[in-house]
């Protein structure tokens, strides 16, 4: 008899191992038996194989009498697919291997910008997160946790190794942003995988999966266990999307609409009124001492110089005004060259005024 290479189950285990009756399984046993024997002259190695095929399926004959042994018919159970043939008491049988389900990864269904935002907030009180935080300034060296996710040192250092990623920073505090979220979402995904959500927020707070803390980690956390923990990460993923509004609604420029306005339009600028006398009053004739009536010489001079200024100062009310007009109408240059024609104005009064003390002095008795 051809040795097999794994050891047959008794009646008595496959009916124990399926949950089944011995009855039922004797019952399929010899309906395997009259099939096996077709294939082998050795009855100890027809019931072998029988028994074989029993303990993977109890029900394997009587599907297989159903069948009526069609090529087309799946000669494996549920939850078995057939791989090819393999060799088993001397002949080629259906080699059923069980079928291989389909790995959900549950990171994919996590909004992992929410979990991080809510880790965030979590150890560090706001979602945007404080990346400079560094408990050792705060305890004095007594605590390491750092960074926007609060690393400590050690696991922070263990994490980057194993993942090949921000080794070169011996804290979190040290690396920049995009690391620290690079190695905790890496983080995540790894133990969301293995743990589920929940087993991934313990191992981050207390190391494992189960969210077991030490009394002198709960000292260290002000007793906060790892059921409070997850209770309050839970509440910041909820709150997200009203802070990610808040946010956006903050950012946003408010824009007034004009296509339905009836705004009026703007108010003329009223330029301020400057009365120029310069083209009323004439400048003051030359008079010889003929012309001159009763008045003395000195008298007569002074009138004439009283008119002379009176005269400059209406041409220089004049150039101001204009240039108080080029401003309105923001004609720079024009208002550069009538100020300083105004100036120029002013020195030719002073020059006058001095004239007139010379003169003054002259016809004085």
């Amino acid at each position: 008899m051809a040795k097999l290479d794994k050891p047959t189950l008794t009646v008595s285990d496959i009916a124990k191992k399926h949950q089944s009756t011995v009855a039922a399984i004797k019952k399929q046993l010899a309906m395997g038996r009259k099939v096996e024997r077709e294939h082998t002259s050795n009855a100890a190695a027809a019931d072998e194989i029988a028994r074989d095929h029993l303990g993977e399926k109890p029900d394997y004959y009587s599907k297989l009498k159903k069948a009526h042994l069609e090529e087309d018919e799946d000669p494996c159970w549920d939850g078995y697919q057939q791989y090819g043939m393999k060799m088993k008491g001397g002949r080629k049988v259906p080699n059923c291997v069980p079928k291989k389900k389909k790995k959900i990864n549950e990171a994919d269904a996590v909004d992992m910008d929410r979990v991080l935002a809510a880790f965030r907030k979590k150890e560090t009180g706001s979602y945007d997160g404080d990346y400079a935080s560094d408990a050792a300034k705060r305890t004095h060296g007594k605590m390491s946790a750092s960074g926007a996710y609060q690393f400590i040192n050690k696991t922070w250092r263990n994490t980057t190794k194993n993942l090949g990623v921000g080794t070169e920073y011996k804290r979190a505090v040290e690396a920049p942003k995009e690391v620290q979220d690079n190695v905790m979402r890496s983080s995540l995904q790894k133990n969301i995988d293995k743990y589920g959500l929940q087993g991934a927020v313990n191992v981050h707070y207390t190391g494992n999966p189960e969210g077991r803390l030490s009394h002198k980690a709960a000292a260290a956390n002000r007793g906060q266990n790892s059921s409070t923990y997850y209770k309050d990460f839970e509440k910041n993923m909820a709150d997200y999307d009203e802070y990610k509004k808040t946010k956006v609604a903050s950012a946003t420029p408010s824009t007034t609409s004009t296509a339905t306005s009836t705004s009026k339009p703007p108010e003329p600028v009223e330029r301020p009124t400057v009365t120029s006398t310069a083209t009323q009053t004439q400048a003051p004739s030359k008079v010889t001492s003929a012309e001159m009536p009763g008045d003395s010489a000195s008298d007569f001079v002074k009138k004439q110089l009283k008119v002379a200024e009176e005269t400059t100062m209406n041409e220089e009310r004049a150039i101001i005004s204009e240039a108080i007009e080029s401003i309105i109408d923001n004609r720079l240059a024009d208002m550069k060259e009538q100020f300083l024609a105004a100036l120029n104005e002013k020195a030719m009064m002073k020059l006058d005024e001095r004239k007139q003390e010379i003169a003054e002095s002259m016809f004085e008795d």
